[in-house]
């Protein structure tokens, strides 16, 4: 059976992005950040910006204009001329700055797509990974260029040499925040949850730049340790010296560390501080503070519209809205933001092969999925479960007996058990596929998982229902009174969506031949 989608605890800990993407969302530490940057509330419409550049001009205007085209991924005549114009004062542009504008000009705003969607293509990482190597070549000390490399490598999943390059990053750059949040991020990804701790709390830098306080506090909290600069972030949220763009992502890390003290009043108006002119990882750490820790009232996603790349609480919020087609593409798109994730593809693999029974397209998915976590369980026990859905047992047992069993617990077991025997039902050995199912309903009343015994009733309900038994109906009206009595509306949605409703086992009765 498929894992459910877990809304595990977040925290809110620097995205890893390339560098383009990075600037032109005004995250660069202030060494790189000396002309107009986009921020957040710029985003009021791409006409506007055009207007503004074609009454005004000026380079301020020009580089609004293609900051905000860059981010919405739109080009036309206007973007592409105020590029032209800004790339004739190179002189006075920041890198980032200069760096969207090549993009722009060079491959024109899809760049900034290829760049994502892309990243699932292993030819086009390698021939990207060859060509930052000629770079380096040229400019070995380039830090920026390791750390693009190094996120090119673990796409590939190519973690040994992955760390080499952002350990080499590190070592030019000690005190380069982009440099410090994209390393942090990174060995955290591999991990190595001690690196990640190391890097942002040894770093002289940190104890005073806000993005760094807010990645410090929010990667000791994701792996148990204690921030070492809690209380200096605390004092400069109090200070109030930085714009509220710049303190979103501390004044969350450090509401969550107050939510945890049981701290909520003062955790709520340092949230409220956060979404002044929050970045999207601001939004989806408060949405899902909001899920699982505290009340916060009406935080629909709609509201912040404007703020780029706000893939993950749209997927969450159509969720909870069930509208599965849309909240898989938003997780789709939330994959291609973050593709070395597992989190976005366990989401939409998950509505697919769960929500929509679209077991093609969660084939896709997971297979995308398991390239950059190829010894991940949930990935790999629900692509067995959708090939096994398909009607491709043989191919799901070998997707399932990739994963060594020494190492599962005791819910994952009960996860292996129940596609094991969705496996030997599709193969027609159905008394293998029974004496599975039952082994897993009982270990799963075992665990400390409220309701996987009825999640794996679920399943195996299904597979009997399939063979068109003579019981058909009353076994259907057995799982839902059971499914009925929890309180879990996940579980209703499944059984809802997995099982045949009584109409359609009528009707296949209907169609079987009688026996004389």
């Amino acid at each position: 059976m498929a894992t459910l989608v877990v809304d595990v605890p977040r925290d809110v800990v620097p995205r890893l992005r390339d560098f383009r993407t990075t600037a032109a969302l005004g995250e660069l530490d202030e060494d790189h950040v000396q002309a107009p940057i986009v921020t957040p509330q710029l985003f009021s419409g791409l006409e506007a910006k055009i207007l503004a550049w074609k009454t005004n001009g000026g380079v301020g205007q020009a580089a609004d204009l293609v900051n905000n085209a860059f981010l919405l991924k739109q080009s036309g005549p206007s973007v592409l001329e105020a590029a032209a114009f800004l790339r004739t004062k190179e002189s006075a542009l920041s890198g980032p700055l200069l760096e969207v504008v090549r993009g722009v000009l060079d491959g024109g705003t899809d760049n900034w797509q290829v760049i994502h969607t892309q990243a699932i293509s292993e030819e086009w990482l390698q021939k990207k990974i060859h060509k930052i190597r000629g770079y380096l070549r040229e400019q070995p000390r380039n830090s920026v260029l390791n750390v693009e490399l190094s996120r090119l490598y673990i796409l590939l999943n190519q973690p040994v040499q992955s760390k080499k390059s952002m350990l080499q990053a590190v070592k030019l750059s000690p005190n380069n925040r982009f440099v410090l949040r994209s390393a942090s991020r990174l060995f955290l990804h591999l991990k190595e949850r001690g690196l990640a701790h190391d890097v942002l709390r040894y770093a002289d830098r940190t104890r005073f730049d806000s993005w760094l306080l807010a990645a410090e506090i929010s990667v000791a909290s994701a792996i148990g340790h204690r921030p070492r600069f809690l209380s200096q972030g605390q004092r400069l949220l109090k200070e109030h010296k930085l714009g509220p763009g710049d303190i979103s992502e501390l004044a969350t890390a450090v509401a969550m560390e107050e939510i945890e003290h049981g701290k909520n009043r003062t955790a709520k108006q340092l949230i409220q501080l956060a979404i002044e002119e929050p970045t999207e990882n601001t939004l989806a750490q408060v949405a899902w503070a909001s899920r699982n820790r505290i009340h916060l009232g009406n935080l629909d996603a709609n509201r912040f519209k404007d703020v780029p790349l706000l893939h993950e609480s749209m997927a969450w919020q159509f969720f909870e809205e069930q509208n599965w087609s849309r909240a898989k593409e938003e997780a789709m798109l939330w994959y291609e933001d973050q593709p070395f994730s597992s989190r976005p593809v366990n989401f939409a693999g998950y509505v697919a092969c769960t929500l929509e029974r679209n077991y093609r397209d969660s084939i896709r998915i997971y297979e995308v999925g398991r390239r950059v976590n190829p010894t991940s369980f949930t990935i790999l026990n629900n692509l067995a479960f959708a090939y096994a859905s398909d009607n491709q047992p043989d191919k799901a047992d070998e997707i399932l007996n990739s994963f060594p069993t020494g190492i599962l617990d005791e819910k994952e077991k009960v996860y292996a058990h129940a596609t094991s025997g969705l496996i030997a039902f599709r193969r027609g050995q159905i008394a293998i596929g029974r004496a599975l199912y039952k082994a897993a309903i009982t270990n799963a009343n075992k665990t400390t998982e409220k309701n996987l015994g009825v999640r794996a009733g679920i399943y195996y309900a299904r597979e009997e229902l399939r063979l068109n038994p003579p019981d058909a109906i009353q076994i259907r009206q057995q799982i839902i009174e059971l499914v009925s009595k929890t309180s879990d509306e996940e579980l209703k949605l499944i059984a809802q969506n997995q099982l045949p409703s009584e109409v359609e086992l009528q009707s296949s009765a209907s169609r079987i031949p009688k026996t004389k």
